[in-house]
């Protein structure tokens, strides 16, 4: 989202060296409505304790993503992605997500056959 928190977590993705091409950045209607920037709070763990998460996904900006949001023959044939990482919470978002991750899994399954050669 193209607030301060979307600047922030464009930062520390760019501070891991990761591409920021394909970030799709979305109006804020500044109470976050309609949507917002997902967040994760995990704190330490203490002794046996195991560290406790605190998600914060509600109408987030990946949920309302949809297939047809990306070229996926531009990311995987032509600039040659090799890595597609949706996260185990991300195709349970919504209805759309779910759809989003089969197309792009299908999308990578074609591409893999597509180069398989036939004897």
């Amino acid at each position: 989202m193209d607030n301060e928190v979307g600047h922030l977590l464009e930062d520390f993705i760019m501070q891991g060296g990761v591409d920021t091409d394909f970030i799709q950045w979305r109006a804020d209607d500044g109470i976050g409505r309609g949507i917002r920037n997902g967040l994760n709070f995990t704190e330490r763990c203490f002794g046996i304790r195991g560290a406790v998460g605190v998600s914060a996904r509600g109408n987030s900006a990946a949920s309302q993503l949809k297939p047809d949001d990306f070229d996926w023959d531009r990311i995987f044939r032509t600039i040659g992605t090799r890595w597609l990482h949706t996260g185990g919470i991300f195709a349970a978002l919504s209805e759309t997500t779910a759809a989003l991750a089969i197309e792009a899994v299908k999308a990578l399954h074609d591409l893999i056959y597509s180069r398989c050669a036939v004897v």
